[in-house]
């Protein structure tokens, strides 16, 4: 099952808050946006760029979701995949984050990749 009907079935609106979910399509465009920029001029699209910040389920504070671009994601030694989760809140900023690579990997079945 792939990331976008996992995260709208009705089956985990339950687990999911609703801020959350109403966020996904917004999150899709904007990667969209910055992946457009950045086949367009790698130079316009900044190495992180901040989407929002929500209460963190498992940690006290926030937890930031952002996009990072795949060479700023490469240079911190982050995973060769799509995206990336701190299990834990990162030392250099006290937060847990989820950071999605710029560009994001096109798929037939969305128009950003981001499932």
């Amino acid at each position: 099952m792939n990331f976008s009907t996992w995260l709208e079935s009705r089956q985990f609106r339950r687990l999911i808050p609703e801020a959350v979910l109403t966020l996904v399509p917004l999150l899709k465009k904007k990667g969209l946006e910055l992946t457009n920029l950045y086949f367009n001029d790698k130079s316009s699209v900044a190495n992180f760029t901040l989407f929002t910040k929500l209460d963190d389920p498992f940690f006290p504070g926030k937890m930031r979701i952002g996009f990072i671009t795949a060479e700023e994601a490469n240079k911190r030694g982050y995973s060769s995949g799509q995206g990336f989760t701190s299990p834990s809140p990162l030392p250099d900023i006290g937060e847990r984050a989820i950071y999605y690579k710029i560009p994001v990997t096109y798929r037939r079945a969305s128009p950003c990749g981001l499932v």
